[in-house]
């Protein structure tokens, strides 16, 4: 192209040197005339138009994107043909016109002032791109929260599809497109999600019951964020916490905080599923919603019990739920008890020897597993409110396959091998029941192949292993048998 446009210039600088005398002879006046200063009108926009590409190509594209890290804005390059073109006709002017542009300036200083009162507002807009593009608030792509106070909403949030001279495009989340001139976000706060490129921080508020303990709250929406934190957009370093902000006389708000990546998700989508996780979480464990009430006796200053109790979290867990009837459960429940761990405590460790599950009630739990020592752990799962961990280990006595460590403070229910023993000794029919629960979790874990065949076999080894395990308890039974 540089080619092309140095080509077309040679090409009229040599018709208006060498080819004015042929113009003269073949033309007559006045149509000579005129046809020279045209032919030096259009020498006068070539050589801008090849100094403009000059420029384009060696500054900005070379020198300015590799000393900036960035592509120059399209208004700051407009800017500089439109000055390149104005010297250009300038020049032709006083050269070929003998006219001078600065005298008619002068001259009509009075009509400049008139124009410049009336186009104001577009000066103003032209002269705002021009500092946002110099500046660099924001590139196409950003995302903006922009306060314009003089428009129906408060603020506007969207996405910049577009910088032009006089205004700035805004796709918002409904897919309505606002343009925007460029004086209201030179004039009014305006906040970059995009930039720096990091997550940000987002936060939500959730209202419970006064009578329900602070720190028993914190811990169950904190395990339910981080449940949340693993899908795509959010961003669980840094880590989320919760904050109660206030206490009123019958609710206490609680802040959950956690972070955001804006260009994965928007962060309304985000706010909406952690609050719908919270909100689910709080119904599943039972947690009574503020009321307002009005009695004429005393108010009851009873508080919300502790946590759920050992029954109802094992009616929640489908390997107790599916095997065992309500006396059972309740015989269970009375040999469980709940356990408080402080963030950072280790609930099992991999390769370790032990008997026992647990029931996480509140709080969050990461998962590791080592391949080639403790420096080599790799997070495989987080683990929250409702879930267990460590069932093959009680029924089956093998080793920790895996280390799970509190992420928060976590309460959680610990069943042992003494408390299933005493169920089996009062129905050994369980074992059987336990095997093909734990035999169907295990067939799906690995993805089996062959899911009939591997099923029954894992049932008839699991079933095999169980009673090995638990061979004092089944001993004891068929000598009561015989």
């Amino acid at each position: 192209m540089l080619f092309i446009y140095a080509a077309i210039a040679g090409l009229l600088i040599g018709l208006r040197v060498w080819g004015q005398p042929l113009i003269r002879v073949e033309l007559p006046e006045p149509a000579a005339s005129i046809a020279i200063v045209a032919l030096g009108f259009a020498i006068a926009i070539a050589l801008a138009v090849l100094v403009d590409a000059l420029i384009r190509r060696l500054y900005w594209r070379a020198y300015f994107a590799a000393v900036r890290g960035y592509q120059a804005p399209a208004l700051l390059r407009d800017l500089t043909t439109a000055v390149l073109l104005v010297l250009a006709v300038s020049i032709w002017l006083y050269v070929d016109l003998d006219f001078s542009p600065v005298g008619l300036l002068a001259a009509s200083g009075a009509t400049v002032v008139v124009i410049g009162l009336a186009l104001q507002t577009i000066i103003l807009d032209v002269f705002s791109g021009l500092s946002i593009s110099l500046d660099r608030t924001y590139k196409i792509g950003d995302w903006l929260t922009v306060f314009a106070e003089p428009m129906r909403e408060s603020s506007l949030y969207g996405k910049v599809e577009g910088m032009s001279w006089r205004c700035t495009t805004l796709r918002l989340e409904d897919g309505r497109t606002v343009l925007l001139p460029n004086r209201v976000v030179t004039s009014n706060p305006v906040i970059n999600h995009s930039s720096p490129k990091t997550p940000k921080r987002l936060s939500v508020e959730i209202c419970l019951d006064v009578r329900i303990p602070a720190q028993r709250a914190i811990r169950l929406l904190l395990g339910e964020t981080y449940r949340v934190l693993h899908a795509r957009g959010f961003c669980v370093d840094p880590a989320p916490s919760v904050l109660l902000a206030r206490v009123n006389r019958d609710e206490s708000d609680y802040v959950v905080r956690f972070y955001a990546d804006p260009d994965l998700i928007s962060p309304s989508q985000a706010c909406s599923r952690v609050l719908a996780a919270l909100h689910d979480a709080a119904a599943r464990a039972r947690l009574p919603r503020p009321v307002q009430h009005i009695e004429l006796s005393e108010p009851s200053t009873a508080r919300v019990e502790e946590d759920l109790t050992a029954r109802e979290a094992l009616e929640a867990i489908p390997l107790f739920a599916e095997t065992l009837n309500t006396e059972q459960l309740r015989a269970l429940a009375l040999r469980c008890s709940p356990v408080t761990y402080h963030q950072g405590a280790v609930l099992m460790t991999q390769g370790a020897e032990e008997s026992s599950m647990a029931v996480i009630l509140e709080g969050a739990a990461r998962v590791t597993v080592s391949t080639n020592g403790p420096d080599s752990a790799a997070e495989v799962a987080v683990l929250c409110n409702g879930d267990i961990v460590g069932e093959m280990s009680l029924m089956t006595g093998a080793p920790r396959s895996a280390t799970v460590t509190a992420l928060t403070p976590l309460r959680a229910l610990v069943i042992t091998k003494d408390a299933i023993e005493h169920l089996f000794e009062t129905a050994p029919e369980l074992l059987e029941r336990f095997s093909k629960i734990l035999a169907a979790r295990d067939a799906q874990l690995h993805a089996r192949r062959d899911e009939a065949e591997q099923w029954a076999i894992g049932e008839r080894d699991l079933l095999s292993v169980m009673r090995t395990f638990f061979a004092r308890t089944f001993a004891g039974n068929d000598r009561r048998l015989n």
